[in-house]
């Protein structure tokens, strides 16, 4: 599995804002062309959902598929269950498991200044293209 989330996956993290502070949420995704691939990270984890992505929708590309799974407490007992064999994404891991675990801290500015600096981290690394 961590193979797979190293090679065809990502963990990204989005921010929204609405209202007094920011909300972070994090997605760990596996794309693949074999539905069956995704449908098994799905028995095998318990965790997230397939869907049909549009990124296949041409004729150059095959259709693909993708498993995400984007519930907080699913999505940090995924990476810490995979964190020891991730090679690729092993830092990215690191840092949206600090993320998450912010969101149950009490509200202070110390606490969002972390919270906006993991996500920053994480946004860095996942930025496609040379750096």
């Amino acid at each position: 599995m961590a193979g797979f989330l190293d090679s065809d996956g990502s963990i990204y993290a989005y921010k929204r804002t609405d209202g007094k502070r920011p909300y972070y949420r994090v997605f760990v995704t596996v794309t693949n062309s074999n539905h069956d691939i995704c449908d098994w990270f799905m028995a095998r984890t318990c965790m997230g959902n397939v869907y049909k992505s549009s990124y296949g929708e041409n004729e150059k590309h095959s259709q693909v598929w993708r498993w995400i799974v984007q519930k907080g407490d699913d999505t940090v007992r995924l990476l810490r269950m995979l964190l020891p064999e991730l090679r690729v994404k092993r830092n990215r891991a690191e840092i949206a498991i600090n993320l998450l675990e912010l969101r149950d801290c009490r509200p202070s500015l110390e606490v969002e200044a972390k919270k906006e600096y993991l996500f920053t981290q994480l946004k860095q690394l996942s930025k496609r293209g040379p750096r």
